[in-house]
């Protein structure tokens, strides 16, 4: 049985079936000669996932497909594999553009992965979370297919307060916050209104806050720790709005959230503090407004854009990020 035929069998609500239907289709082996298999779909899993060794398992073919959309920082995949083995080593790394983690819904059939000396077996019922970032390998026979969200490395771990190989997790029924996230992401894929950046950021957050606090989160989440989940999106959401207001303080984000300035860092202890998350926020910003410039907008126009006091407070505080003074990094990227 092909890795298609597999897949038409199931007929359940997936994220994996409507990301095939939703985001637009990027490789298919189906109708391609044996011969040239391994090539294609080497060059385009390389395109999504980094470079990789990919060698073929047992007599039959190579098989593979994916659909994938980035949407803001987080790219929504649906992928099939079909008798392959990956293998990504130090070379490999090396040529790695920015670190990701995959989160990992598997839909059907079963892959092996080693990462970080872990062996895990990814299998349906079942979400993980991989670290990209380290030498890694992953075993297909027969079929495999899954729904994966491709995360940069950062945005993960600032939440989560470390830096795993592999995080794993049982879904087990109810659970509020698995299907919340579950559901979040389906309408995100399934929207057909176009979104603007602020909306965008703003899904993003949420979904990546669901994603912390289900896999670091007990089974069974209290009221308390749902109502601070929610007070912290809507803070997350009025920090994205408001970002260029230079007296945003403490006070002025709990106020407009209703709730009190120690709640306000409650909700945030146990990830990035809600101050850093507005400074990086702002740098971000800046960051993106200093490679567009469409105006020719001075430093200190752009640091006043994008919520600093003064340029002087920017140039520190972006050299801090970035490792690079603002002005050398505008040079930088006009000259590529």
């Amino acid at each position: 049985m092909s890795y298609r035929e597999n897949a038409d069998q199931m007929t359940s609500y997936s994220l994996y079936r409507l990301a095939k239907t939703a985001l637009p289709k990027i490789a298919d082996t189906e109708d391609m000669l044996s011969a040239d298999r391994e090539t294609y779909w080497h060059e385009k899993f390389g395109q999504l996932w980094g470079a990789v060794d990919i060698v073929k398992r047992g007599e039959a073919n190579i098989s593979g497909a994916y659909s994938s959309k980035q949407i803001g920082q987080l790219t929504f995949t649906s992928l099939e594999f079909g008798n392959q083995s990956f293998e990504r080593r130090d070379r490999d790394l090396r040529q790695l553009n920015e670190p990701f983690y995959s989160l990992s819904f598997p839909n059907y059939g079963r892959a092996l992965c080693e990462v970080g000396g872990r062996t895990v077996e990814l299998k349906p019922n079942n979400v993980f979370l991989i670290n990209n970032s380290m030498t890694a390998k992953l075993h297909i026979d027969n079929c495999y297919g899954t729904f994966n969200v491709k995360i940069p490395t950062r945005a993960i771990e600032d939440r989560i307060g470390i830096k795993p190989a592999i995080l794993d997790k049982e879904v087990i029924n109810p659970d509020l916050i698995y299907h919340m996230l579950k559901q979040t992401i389906g309408e995100f894929l399934n929207s057909t209104s176009p979104l603007d950046e602020r909306t965008t950021d703003f899904v993003n957050n949420q979904i990546l806050d669901a994603i912390s606090f289900y896999l670091s989160g007990g089974d069974v989440p209290s009221e308390e720790s749902i109502a601070m989940e929610a007070h912290k999106a809507k803070a997350i959401a009025y920090i994205e709005q408001s970002y260029r207001d230079d007296t945003l303080s403490p006070q002025k984000i709990a106020a407009a959230c209703n709730i009190s300035k120690s709640y306000l860092y409650k909700i945030f202890s146990n990830s990035e503090p809600v101050m850093e998350r507005l400074k990086r926020k702002r740098l971000e910003a800046a960051r993106k407004t200093l490679t567009q410039n469409p105006f020719g907008m001075t430093m200190t126009q752009i640091a006043y854009k994008n919520g600093f006091k003064s340029s002087s407070e920017f140039s520190r505080l972006f050299k801090l990020e970035f490792g690079e003074a603002p002005s050398w990094y505008r040079a930088g990227q006009i000259k590529n």
